[in-house]
Formats: C-alpha cells, structure tokens, sequence
C-alpha cells in the first residue's frame, strides 16, 4: 500500500511537473490497509511520511503509536498518543480519540 502512495504521487510529478501532498483520504485509505494486513513496520513508515509532510497534524503520531502499541512497545505508544494531544485533528483521529487510546494503555498496563 505504500509503494501504492509512492508511485501514485511519483506519476503525478513525472508526468505534470507538480509535487503534491499526500491527500487526507489516500492516507486514510493505505494506513487501514496496512493495519488489515498487521504490516506494522509500514504503519511506521506512514506514520513518518505524514510527519514528515504535516508535522502539525495528529495523522503521523497516530501512526506511529498504533504501530508501537501493536509492537508491544506501549509505553512509548502512550507517550506517542498524549503527544499530539495539541495538534490538528485529521479525520477521524481527534485529541478525544488519541486521549482514550493513551487512557485504555494506562488502564491495561497499570502506568
């Protein structure tokens, strides 16, 4: 799914001189399919790609987090979710959302 990203927006700067973002949507859409192939390490490389391309945005911590949470990594997960607590929302990713995801790690893991 991420080569998917790569080549799409790689066409689009051959082929009309213009270097695009990466849309809300196209991460939206890799980043769950990369989690419904539990492919964590390209959930990670998403994660610093949205960094990377809005370093505001909730979209590249999330990322990362899921990743690490996934991992086994939590405490570095919470960590990850409470630190964009004041960034911009993307999506369905809201300071809510990441505020929960961080609680239910301080709940199951006791920090």
């Amino acid at each position: 799914p991420l080569a998917y990203l790569n080549k799409k927006y790689g066409t689009i700067k051959n082929l009309y001189g213009v270097n695009l973002p990466v849309r809300l949507n196209d991460f939206l859409a890799v980043g769950k399919a990369i989690e419904h192939k539990e492919n964590w390490d390209e959930l990670e490389k998403l994660g610093e790609l949205a960094l990377e391309q809005d370093p505001d945005s909730m979209l590249g911590s999330y990322y990362l987090a899921k990743s690490l949470e996934e991992r086994g990594k939590t405490k570095k997960a919470m960590r990850m979710y409470e630190s964009a607590y004041d960034k911009k929302e993307a999506g369905f990713i809201t300071a809510d959302f990441m505020i929960r995801k961080a609680e239910l790690i301080k709940k199951d893991f006791g920090y």
